[in-house]
C-alpha cells in the first residue's frame, strides 16, 4: 500500500511540475512543451478568420484562412500576417473613405479600396482606437467621430485619410407626459414632455373631445384658446408654445379630455414629426355651479350699464370700458340665494388696465356684502354669505382711461 502511495505522488508531481516532450525523452529545461520529429510538423489551429475567435486572449496564434497567413493576438489586437513572403509593395489606397453625416438610427457607411499585392487586412479605427470586429473594407458608423482604416498586406501597412462622421440624433419624445388630476377652481393643470433631435424643434399641443379619436391643435393667442377652445369655456393656455402646457380655469366639463404633444423638427435631420403619448385630464372636488358662463358674443345672463361692449379678438369676452371713457362700465346680475349660505363667484379677467379699482362685489339691495379688487390678468374669487333671498353680483370698471382696460370672459357661481 505504501508503494502505491509513493507512485501516485510521483506521477502527480511529474504531471504538474515537469516539461512535456513529444519525440524526445529529454525536453528542454526552459520549455513546457518540446516537440521533436524527423518528418512531422506542428499544425497550428486554422480558423476561417480572426473574427471567428469570439474572445481572443493576448498570446494566441492562429492560421487565418481568410488571408492564408499566421497571425498573433497581442496588445489586445490581431497582428498583421507573419511568416508570409513579401512579393510586392505595400497597399496603395485608391479610394479613400469620405466624410459625411447620417440621422440616427440610420448609420453612415464608410468604404476603402486598395491596390497592390494582396492579401489585404483591414482594421478600422475611431478617434485613434481600433474598433473591435471592424476588419472589412467597409464599416457602418453609428456614432460621430474621426475614422481611418489601416490596410495591410504581407509587406506593409497603409493608413487611409481621416473621414469625419456626424451622426445626428433623430427626433424622439425622450420624456412622456403623464395624466393630471386637478382640483377645479384652485389649481392649474400642467402637462409637460421633453423632445430630443437635431435642428429646430417646434411644439404644438392638441386636444381631443371625443375620447382620443380625433385631435385638433390648441391655438394660442395672448392668454386664451382660439376657436371652440375659447367658446366652450375650456381653459386658458399660458405657455402653449413650449413642451409644457398650463391649463387654467379648468371646469368639470373638461373631465376626461385627452391631450398630446406634436413635435416637428427642421434644419437638422430630414424634417419629421413625432407625437407624445395621449394623456388625460381628470377633475376632482368639482362644485355644482349655479351658473357657468362664457361671455363671448353675449352677456350670458348678465346685464350692463355704462360703456360695455364685446371684445371679439382672442380672448373673446366683454370689454368693460371699450371707449376708454372716464365713466367706466358695469355688468351685474341678480341671483336667488339662501340666507346664511356661503357662495363663491369666480371671475376670469384679462388686461393690464385692471387695477385696484376694478371691483367684484356682492350686494343685498344697496348694502355691500363683500368686495374684492383685481390687478393684472387674474382669476379672482369673491366669497360672500347671503343675507337675503336675492343677491346682486357686480363687476365694475373704475373708469380710468387706459387702452388696456380689461375684459371679463368667464364667470362661475357655486355654493360652498
Amino acid at each position: 500500500m505504501k508503494k502505491y502511495i509513493i507512485l501516485m505522488v510521483f506521477l502527480i508531481s511529474n504531471i504538474f511540475y515537469s516539461q512535456v516532450g513529444i519525440g524526445t525523452a529529454q525536453p528542454a529545461s526552459s520549455a513546457i512543451l518540446d516537440l521533436t520529429s524527423n518528418d512531422k510538423a506542428l499544425l497550428v489551429t486554422r480558423v476561417p478568420s480572426a473574427a471567428s475567435i469570439v474572445t481572443p486572449i493576448n498570446g494566441m496564434i492562429i492560421y487565418d484562412l481568410s488571408v492564408n497567413c499566421f497571425r498573433g493576438y497581442q496588445a489586445n489586437a490581431w497582428t498583421n500576417c507573419s511568416f508570409t513572403a513579401c512579393t510586392g509593395p505595400g497597399p496603395t489606397i485608391t479610394t479613400q473613405p469620405i466624410s459625411g453625416s447620417a440621422c440616427s438610427p440610420a448609420t453612415y457607411n464608410l468604404s476603402v479600396t486598395a491596390s497592390g499585392s494582396g492579401p489585404y487586412l483591414y482594421q478600422w479605427r475611431k478617434d485613434g482606437a481600433d474598433i473591435a470586429g471592424a476588419t472589412g473594407s467597409t464599416y457602418s458608423a453609428t456614432a460621430s467621430g474621426s475614422y481611418i482604416v489601416i490596410v495591410s498586406n504581407p509587406c506593409a501597412s497603409t493608413p487611409s485619410n481621416a473621414a469625419v462622421v456626424t451622426v445626428n440624433a433623430g427626433l424622439a419624445i425622450s420624456s412622456q407626459p403623464s395624466d393630471v388630476t386637478v382640483n377645479v377652481e384652485n389649481q392649474t393643470a400642467t402637462f409637460s414632455a421633453t423632445a430630443t433631435g437635431s435642428g429646430t424643434l417646434t411644439y404644438a399641443w392638441e386636444i381631443s373631445r371625443d375620447g382620443g379619436s380625433t385631435f385638433t391643435p390648441i391655438t394660442v393667442s395672448g392668454y386664451g384658446l382660439g376657436g371652440n377652445d375659447q367658446t366652450d369655456h375650456d381653459m386658458v393656455v399660458t405657455n402653449g408654445t413650449t413642451p409644457t402646457l398650463n391649463l387654467k380655469w379648468v371646469s368639470p366639463a373638461e373631465e376626461g379630455r385627452k391631450f398630446r404633444l406634436k413635435v416637428t423638427s427642421s434644419g437638422g435631420c430630414a424634417a419629421n414629426t413625432v407625437y407624445s403619448n395621449i394623456v388625460t385630464l381628470h377633475t376632482t372636488n368639482s362644485p355644482a355651479y349655479i351658473f357657468d358662463n362664457n361671455l363671448c358674443g353675449s352677456l350670458s345672463g348678465w346685464s350692463a350699464t355704462g360703456p360695455v361692449g364685446p371684445h371679439t379678438s382672442n380672448p373673446c369676452g366683454m370689454y368693460l370700458n371699450p371707449g376708454n371713457t372716464s365713466s367706466g362700465g358695469v355688468i351685474f346680475r341678480d341671483v336667488a340665494t339662501t340666507i346664511g349660505q356661503s357662495y363663491t363667484l369666480s371671475v376670469r379677467m384679462l388686461g393690464s388696465g385692471f387695477n385696484s379699482s376694478q371691483l367684484i362685489q356682492a350686494y343685498n339691495g344697496a348694502t355691500l356684502i363683500n368686495s374684492v379688487s383685481n390687478s393684472g390678468d387674474n382669476f379672482v374669487q369673491l366669497t360672500f354669505t347671503a343675507t337675503s333671498s336675492t343677491t346682486r353680483l357686480r363687476i365694475a370698471d373704475n373708469g380710468i382711461t387706459n387702452a388696456s382696460d380689461g375684459v371679463v370672459y368667464l364667470t362661475r357661481l357655486f355654493a360652498n
